[in-house]
């Protein structure tokens, strides 16, 4: 749904109807139905450019446009750029549900820095799956038994202590921002640091 112009600094946002339906006037939909469907290491813009299709043949599907200004190194391996949460009108908004999520992982980096010797064993256990593959599922199955023995604290009658509600921050409802601005849109590069 995106291309991006090197020439322009910038990442393009297709509406995909609107591109599919110029793509059907072209002549192209066959191919491009093709690329949609098979071709996950070819991105758009390399695409367009093996398919002949000139970037202004295309500004009528083009619905917003963020600058890359100096997020994103061209010429370097392409980077997956994820598109922002938008509601029915197309309109991006913050999900409640990644505030609350933020503020779960912030509460349980505290607990555990806090708390280091309650967290000893687990810890053991993580380190002992750090290997050249690491195996998702068990940092999976360590990652909820540390959730759980942080936050399923409510201990109530014949319900499994893993059981939701038992989770202290099961009451904690956080709603969804008010619509933004395309405008308000910024690219950025996402950096995970280790807590030390």
């Amino acid at each position: 749904e995106y291309r991006l112009s090197t020439e322009s600094q910038q990442v393009v946002v297709y509406d995909p109807a609107k591109f599919y339906q110029l793509m059907k006037k072209a002549g192209k939909a066959s191919q491009y139905e093709n690329f949609l469907m098979n071709d996950s290491m070819c991105d758009l813009d390399t695409w367009m450019s093996d398919n002949r299709i000139g970037i202004s043949s295309v500004t009528d599907a083009v619905r917003y446009s963020v600058s890359c200004g100096d997020r994103m190194e061209f010429g370097k391996s392409k980077v997956q750029i994820m598109e922002f949460a938008k509601d029915p009108y197309g309109l991006p908004y913050v999900p409640g549900s990644s505030i609350k999520g933020m503020l779960r992982t912030m509460l349980l980096g505290y607990e555990i820095s806090q708390n280091p010797e309650k967290y000893s064993q687990l810890a053991d256990r993580i380190k002992g799956f750090q290997t050249y593959k690491p195996d998702r599922k068990n940092y999976r199955r360590e990652t909820n038994e540390i959730e759980i023995s942080t936050f399923n604290t409510l201990d109530r009658e014949d319900v499994k202590r893993d059981n939701a509600v038992n989770d202290n921050l099961q009451g904690l409802v956080i709603s969804d921002s008010k619509p933004l601005k395309l405008e308000d849109l910024v690219l950025c590069q996402k950096i995970e640091y280790h807590t030390n």
